[in-house]
């Protein structure tokens, strides 16, 4: 059996039962043997390998992938379906955050950002904020994986070739754009990244 036809049948388990947001083609799916509800998403602009070596690890700080597949020049992703809260919806039900939340929170958030930075070369997550850390119903914090977390590196590896595609470019404006609350000065002044700029929005 081809890896293709392979991949079809493995993906053929999992079929859409709802809407996450339409617009970033990410749904509620479910396993037709298992019946277990998971997340469905399909990316246009992508850098497998993020994706690989999270589902390598098996890290508990990020969703856990169970398929990484690419068709058509996409990337479908399934990955656990976490049922829990951001951070962001959290503080805003809660209000302000005690001093030891806040300090075990960047403590989970250092040990999650260094399994991604001491991978070579490093990866760099660059939108670490509140509405892209979940905490589960088990107390368990998970950073989301969004396309800020590649698009860069993307970038800045073919920036003097003609590799970047019209996809890649479409997008390269609106993943820009800085988060005022939460970007540094490397950000808004276009230069490449390096740890620190995780680093500096604990």
């Amino acid at each position: 059996m081809s890896s293709e036809i392979e991949n079809e049948c493995r993906l053929s388990y999992f079929k859409v039962i709802g809407t996450v947001n339409e617009k970033h083609n990410v749904y509620y799916v479910q396993n037709v043997e298992d019946r277990k509800i998971y997340v469905k998403k399909t990316l246009s602009v992508y850098n497998k390998d993020v994706y690989e070596y999270i589902k390598s690890t098996g890290s508990a700080f990020y969703p856990k992938i169970y398929e990484c597949v690419e068709k058509d020049n996409h990337l479908i992703v399934i990955e656990e379906y976490i049922n829990g809260d951001t951070l962001e919806e959290i503080i805003r039900k809660r209000g302000m955050l005690s001093e030891k939340e806040t300090g075990d929170i960047a403590i989970r958030l250092c040990r999650a950002l260094s399994l991604l930075h001491s991978h070579v070369p490093a990866f760099i997550h660059r939108d670490i904020k509140p509405s892209n850390i979940m905490i589960t119903n088990d107390n368990i914090m998970k950073i989301a994986v969004k396309i800020r977390f590649f698009l860069e590196q993307k970038i800045m590896r073919h920036r003097n070739s003609s590799v970047l595609d019209s996809r890649i470019k479409e997008q390269i404006y609106m993943h820009w754009v800085c988060l005022l609350m939460y970007a540094l000065p490397d950000n808004c002044q276009k230069i490449s990244c390096a740890r620190h700029t995780d680093s500096g929005r604990l």
